[in-house]
């Protein structure tokens, strides 16, 4: 049987990204929201639970609910507070209100899913990332 002369060509690895510093993240450009006092403070309270826990599993619904209440503060405070400061009108504002209530609704099932198969170090992690942004 004829050999071929055709090589197989393997994949190069990717290069590994350099991680940045605390000061080089800062210096990049942000945007920052501030969500209602009640969700910073039970966003707050589950961040500890997680990151006190022996099993951070047991807190994932709570966690869950936070995140999906932070979503929903980020597109009211970003979109709708936006086109309010706009006076956009009222209709246009119900469009928008309509039009957010249904990504929630998408969003809020992919959230819990996502979070209830999170094992105990992942959520630690999670928690670590959120608690940075909190800065």
């Amino acid at each position: 049987m004829p050999t071929s002369s055709v090589s197989k060509t393997v994949p190069a690895k990717k290069a590994a990204r350099p991680k940045k510093t605390t000061s080089e993240v800062r210096e990049q450009p942000s945007l920052r929201f501030y969500p209602p006092k009640d969700l910073h403070s039970r966003l707050t309270k589950v961040l500890v639970q997680i990151e006190e826990a022996s099993d951070a599993t047991v807190h994932r619904s709570k966690f869950s609910e936070s995140v999906c209440a932070l979503t929903g503060a980020g597109l009211d405070y970003y979109f709708l507070q936006t086109l309010k400061a706009a006076k956009v009108g009222f209709v246009t504002t119900q469009a928008a209100n309509i039009g957010i209530l249904g990504v929630q609704q998408v969003m809020a099932p992919v959230i819990r899913n996502v979070i209830a198969r999170l094992e105990h170090d992942q959520l630690q992690r999670i928690a670590t990332a959120i608690r940075k942004l909190m800065q």
